[in-house]
C-alpha cells in the first residue's frame, strides 16, 4: 500500500513540475512580443547623427558610422533646448 502512495505522490510531483515548466515557458515566449520591437523601431527612425567636430557644417546622417572628413564616429544629434 505504501508503494502505491509513493507512486501517486511521484506522479503528482512530475505533473506539477511539467505544468510549471510549460507555464514558465509560455510566459517567457509571450513576454517577447513584437510591440516592444515596433516601439524601438519608431524611436530609431527619429534619430539623426552628426560629426562631433562639425566638419561638414551641420550635415546630418540617418545611420551611425564615421565622418567622411575626420573619420570620427558619428554621434546622436540632440537639439539644445533654449531655457
Amino acid at each position: 500500500m505504501s508503494q502505491i502512495k509513493k507512486q501517486i505522490k511521484m506522479n503528482k510531483l512530475k505533473s506539477l513540475v511539467i505544468a510549471s515548466a510549460l507555464f514558465l515557458g509560455g510566459m517567457a515566449f509571450t513576454a517577447c512580443s513584437s510591440d516592444t520591437a515596433a516601439t524601438e523601431t519608431e524611436i530609431a527612425e527619429n534619430v539623426v547623427y552628426h560629426c562631433p567636430m562639425d566638419c561638414e557644417d551641420g550635415k546630418m546622417y540617418d545611420e551611425p558610422g564615421q565622418c567622411p572628413v575626420c573619420e570620427m564616429d558619428l554621434v546622436v544629434f540632440e537639439e539644445e533646448v533654449a531655457e
